[in-house]
């Protein structure tokens, strides 16, 4: 449980299953009512980072006290930690969090909370209290009354986003494994990518169905390079962890597998690009502001 002098070093030099021992045994954790949780921590000086890490405490006040140690210190980025309320449902089986203060988003907070609860309690995951206190039933039912031209802007973002980072940071990464120097600095680009593709999910998921048939040929074309950087993440962290010969050959064909997937998409930009603006233009003009074209996204990738 959190204390007022939290030792977050001690807390970042726990394996895994340690820490749930230590941190999350289901009794503290029905009497817990503040927590933080925090995406992508590095612990045990091990290569890959945690998905998700949650630190329950008894009060809000002493959550509150942990959280401005974090901000103070600089001892994780802001953007991947959230203070919350903490509540057990018994009658549910599920755990439920009020976002209070922090950078995370509660579409992350979510897929990953979820992720963490079901893996290691059995228990559900809802994330409760956001925009005014509304219900997600009601926050759900609100936003497909939003204009479908906002959630489209949202998505593209995204969309964007990724596909500079795949054109760019990704293909740098790929090089690396090729040339067996691989940095720190690659697991970090490849956590980000990895990072985004999770916000895209999550963002295309609580769309309206109409805003979905609007996105989704650009959607599916960028998820189509989720393996890839998967693989390219795993080599990283294997690459990272050790060295030899056999992580050669693995990375060498990682290289190639990226590259084979930029030449198809680049053989079939035409045809994606016409079925794209097929789908897309009763809303070209509301999202030519920020939205790419079918061509204009996919080019960013070569």
């Amino acid at each position: 449980m959190a204390k007022e002098e939290f030792d977050f070093k001690a807390l970042q030099e726990l394996n895994i299953p340690k820490y749930l021992k230590e941190y999350c045994k289901p009794a503290m954790m029905k009497k817990a009512k503040a927590a933080i949780c925090l995406i992508d921590l590095k612990m045990n000086k091990a290569s890959k980072k945690t998905s998700f890490i949650i630190i329950p405490c008894k009060k809000m006040p002493e959550a509150i006290t942990l959280f401005k140690k974090i901000k103070a210190e600089k001892l994780h980025l802001l953007k991947k930690v959230v203070l919350v309320e903490f509540g057990y449902d018994g009658q549910a089986n599920k755990a439920t969090v009020s976002p209070k203060k922090g950078g995370l988003t509660t579409e992350l907070l979510e897929v990953r909370g979820k992720e963490f609860f079901e893996a290691n309690f059995q228990w559900g995951f809802e994330v409760i209290g956001v925009e005014g206190n509304e219900s997600k039933e009601e926050l759900v039912a609100n936003k497909e009354n939003l204009a479908p031209e906002e959630d489209i802007k949202a998505v593209d973002k995204i969309i964007n986003s990724l596909a500079g980072a795949i054109k760019t940071e990704a293909k740098e990464v790929a090089a690396n494994l090729k040339q067996k120097s691989v940095l720190a600095t690659d697991q970090e680009k490849v956590d980000a990518i990895s990072t985004q593709f999770d916000e895209l999910k999550a963002a295309f998921d609580s769309s309206s169905e109409e805003v979905k048939q609007k996105v989704k040929a650009k959607y599916d074309k960028v998820l189509g390079y989720a393996p890839q950087i998967a693989k390219i993440k795993a080599a990283v962290e294997k690459a990272l962890a050790q060295s030899g010969e056999e992580g050669q050959e693995d990375t060498s064909e990682l290289n190639k597998e990226l590259e084979q997937l930029l030449k198809r998409v680049r053989r079939d930009v035409k045809a994606f690009d016409k079925k794209f603006q097929k789908a897309t233009s009763s809303l070209q003009e509301a999202a030519s502001s920020i939205a790419a074209k079918g061509e204009e996204l996919v080019n960013k990738f070569f």
